[in-house]
């Protein structure tokens, strides 16, 4: 792409995206949808090529020779019965029009597209839960520079006020200069956080497929995503509906009926024959000839048991596929458990900072009126926006939290958290 072309593309583009958007581009162009997408299509590819239908087998055999003598037909002289060189060609077709126990074909590879389908399901939804987290991720980022800019803004007036009292001389000078260290490490600050912010931006760049560097504005979420449905019902439906969980029941059945198809070797099958045959013409015999006719074969009786060691092992693979369910559908309501611990975590969290941000904005407002009393040193006063501004960043950190689990809670449960019974 030149830069043209990206320069157009981006000037076409939204001012701002919000997280649907975002999604929506990640799992139409996304590189990660698209490799999704490309495995899909090679496994039902290769389960379709499995599926009976009619596409005989076709055999080309050609042969010439040399001979001697010539033979004749003594009654005619002219009539040549075998030349002393001959040439032949034939086309033989062969199709299978029955096999007895071989009618769970068709299903298996109904199963193992179905398969490949839910495979591809599970992949888009970890590429939804992987953009939403960068996408709040990038949100947290930029609001640590907000947060950072405010605290520049801050000191910066912290450094007024203080250079006012030293001229009043009300303080002394080593005030002035501690005020303006606190200036330059609030500006350190906003220089990391600004960092940070071009990193997370970064990332959700490279999840959507675009140059990192890329510019792109993304719109603030809600206050609060909703509740989260009850843990039970996100248990069982987790164990139940997960793609993975439907995926690898598919190819639990798709063991068993492979097993059985395997045996088939051995039972009667019916096929429809035919040829096509052209040669060197003589006296009796002529220049083509063509001919179909039906075959029922029948193996009575196979020294070889590679097809029965083969039907073991596919069963041992099934019985495999069953206790690897059973762990699977026990690991997934491990994640649902998590992220609903997550989600109640993130919400006790964000009360507690919401109330220690409170009361500590009083309490740095109290330490400024008794600073331009002389009633506290700076250092007291630094100490005290610090702490406010910690209390601040927890806050933030903790309403991103709270949507972080709830994208967290969406992938445990493997769809949209408004599918799961409340």
């Amino acid at each position: 792409m030149t830069a043209t072309c990206l320069a157009l593309l981006l000037l076409a583009e939204p001012a701002a995206w919000d997280l649907p958007q975002v999604v929506a581009t990640a799992l139409a162009d996304g590189p990660a949808a698209r490799r999704a997408r490309l495995i899909c299509e090679q496994a039902e590819a290769a389960a379709q090529r499995t599926r009976p239908r009619l596409q005989p087998d076709l055999t080309l055999t050609a042969a010439s020779g040399w001979r001697t003598p010539t033979v004749r037909d003594p009654a005619a002289p002219n009539a040549v019965v075998e030349r002393d060189w001959a040439a032949s060609a034939n086309l033989a077709a062969r199709q299978t029009v029955w096999q007895a126990g071989a009618s769970g074909a068709a299903r298996r590879a109904d199963l193992a597209v179905a398969a490949a389908r839910y495979d591809l399901a599970a992949a888009l939804a970890k590429v939804r839960y992987e953009i939403a987290v960068a996408y709040v991720d990038l949100l947290a980022a930029r609001g640590g520079v907000a947060l950072a800019a405010e605290g520049v803004k801050r000191a910066t007036s912290q450094v007024e006020r203080v250079a006012e009292l030293v001229k009043l001389e009300k303080v002394a000078e080593v005030d002035r200069l501690t005020a303006e260290a606190g200036l330059l490490e609030a500006r350190t600050g906003l220089a990391e956080a600004a960092s940070g912010a071009d990193l997370a931006a970064a990332n959700l760049n490279r999840l959507l497929g675009r140059p990192l560097e890329a510019p792109r504005d993304v719109q603030p979420l809600a206050d609060l995503p909703p509740e989260l449905p009850a843990r039970a019902s996100a248990v069982a439906w987790a164990r139940e509906q997960r793609p993975e969980v439907q995926a690898l029941r598919r190819r639990q059945q798709e063991a068993g009926l492979a097993a059985g198809l395997i045996e088939t070797a051995t039972q009667p099958r019916l096929d429809l024959t035919g040829q096509l045959t052209a040669r060197t013409k003589t006296a009796f015999g002529p220049a083509a000839e063509a001919g179909v006719g039906v075959e029922l074969v029948w193996p009575l009786s196979r020294t070889d048991q590679a097809a029965a060691r083969q039907a073991g092992a596919v069963r041992d693979q099934a019985d495999l596929a069953a206790l690897a369910l059973t762990e699977l559908q026990d690991g997934l309501a491990l994640e649902v458990l998590s992220a609903w611990r997550a989600d109640q975590t993130a919400r006790e969290r964000l009360l507690l900072a919401t109330a220690r941000v409170a009361a500590l904005t009083e309490a740095h407002r109290v330490k400024l009126l008794q600073y331009d009393r002389q009633r506290c040193t700076l250092l007291e006063v630094q100490q005290a926006l610090l702490e406010r501004t910690r209390a601040e960043q927890d806050r933030d950190r903790a309403r991103y939290a709270v949507h972080q689990a709830t994208a967290q809670a969406a992938a445990a449960v493997g769809s949209d958290l408004t599918a799961v019974p409340r």
